[in-house]
C-alpha cells in the first residue's frame, strides 16, 4: 500500500526533525508502527522499521519496556533472506534500539540465536554495506564470553511468549486537544495525527 509506505516514510522524517514535539506521542506512534514492521509489503515494512529506529532515539530509556515486543520482530526480519533492504534497515534499527535504551550484552543472553544470525551475516552477506552494519551492531551490543554464550544456547528452551497487553492508543482528537492554529505545534501535530490514521487503517 503506497499510502502506508509514504506515511511511514514521512513519519520517520517528522520524528527525526521534531524530537521534542514527538516525545508525548512515542507510545501511540510505536503502537501504530509495530504491526507494519512485519507487513507483507517489503517497502511498507522497511519504512516502518526506519521510522521505529528514529522513534527509539526519541523515547530512549522509555522504549526499554517494549524490548520484549520489538526484539523478536527485528530478529525475524534479520533472518528474512527475501529482502536485503529490509535486513539492512533492521540492522540499523537494532543498533539504534540497543544504543538508545542501553540494552547492551544482554540481547545475546535473552536471544541466543542473535549472535549466530549476525555472525552468519558477516560470513555470507555479499553486500559490503550490510556486512559493515553487522560489525557495527555487534560492536554496539558488546562482547560476550563465548563459554557463557554456549551455555546459554544449551540451556535455552524456546517457549511461547505471552502476548503483551497493548496500551490504549491515543486518538487523533486527544492529540489535538487544546491546540489552536496559532500554536507553533498545531500543524506538525496535525501531520502526526493524519499519518497515524493512515497507518492504523486496516484496508
Amino acid at each position: 500500500n503506497v499510502n502506508k509506505e509514504h506515511s511511514a516514510l514521512l513519519l520517520s522524517l517528522l520524528v527525526r526533525a521534531s524530537h521534542q514535539l514527538v516525545q508525548p506521542y512515542v507510545e501511540p506512534i510505536l503502537n501504530a508502527l509495530f504491526p507494519k514492521i512485519s507487513d507483507a509489503n517489503p517497502r511498507v515494512a522497511s519504512c516502518s522499521l526506519a521510522a521505529l529506529g528514529e522513534l527509539v532515539q526519541v523515547g530512549q530509556e522509555g522504549i526499554k519496556q517494549y524490548n520484549e515486543m520489538l526484539m523478536p520482530q527485528i530478529i525475524n526480519t534479520l533472518k528474512d533472506q527475501s529482502s536485503a533492504s529490509k535486513r539492512e534497515v533492521a540492522l540499523t534499527t537494532l543498533g539504534q534500539l540497543i544504543k538508545s535504551t542501553g540494552y547492551v550484552i544482554t540481547p545475546f543472553i535473552d536471544y541466543p540465536q542473535l549472535l549466530d544470525i549476525l555472525l552468519n551475516e558477516i560470513k555470507t552477506e555479499q553486500l559490503p554495506a550490510i556486512r559493515s552494519k553487522v560489525l557495527r551492531v555487534v560492536g554496539i551490543i558488546g562482547a560476550i564470553d563465548p563459554y557463557r554464550h554456549k551455555m546459554t544456547l544449551l540451556k535455552h528452551n524456546p517457549t511461547q511468549q505471552n502476548k503483551l497487553d497493548q496500551p490504549n492508543l491515543r486518538s487523533e482528537e486527544d492529540m489535538m486537544d487544546g491546540l489552536s492554529p496559532a500554536s507553533e505545534d498545531y500543524y506538525p501535530t496535525v501531520a502526526i495525527a493524519k499519518l497515524l490514521r493512515i497507518l492504523r487503517d486496516p484496508s
